[in-house]
């Protein structure tokens, strides 16, 4: 029996800073959104977030405007009601593994 799967792997520049928090059981999370073309040449925009020691390594060492390649990772849906009573949703990324590309525009960031 075949299970579906829910991976995913894009290449893409931070937009913003990353963003490090804890949970209250003092585990790390990282929070960032990434932007990429398309084959059509939209921007295609991605909330991402990573956990414990990966969650760590994207915080110390990438910044706005850095390229990443997430080689692994998952979507998955986050659901909440608003105080008004509203139902809301949101996919987020869940950044499993990536790697560091590097480059002219990088280099000029550091």
């Amino acid at each position: 029996m075949s299970r579906d799967t829910n991976q995913f792997v894009v290449t893409g520049r931070l937009t913003r800073d990353p963003e490090m928090k804890y949970t209250p059981e003092g585990k790390a999370i990282c929070q960032f959104s990434i932007a990429c073309n398309d084959s059509d040449e939209k921007v295609n925009f991605f909330e991402c977030q990573a956990w414990e020691k990966t969650a760590e390594i994207i915080n110390e060492h990438f910044k706005k405007g850095q390229k990443i390649l997430i080689n692994q990772g998952r979507f998955n849906q986050q659901r909440w009601t608003t105080d008004d009573g509203k139902n809301m949703s949101k996919y987020v990324l869940n950044v499993q593994g990536f790697e560091f590309m590097g480059g002219k525009r990088d280099e000029d960031n550091s």
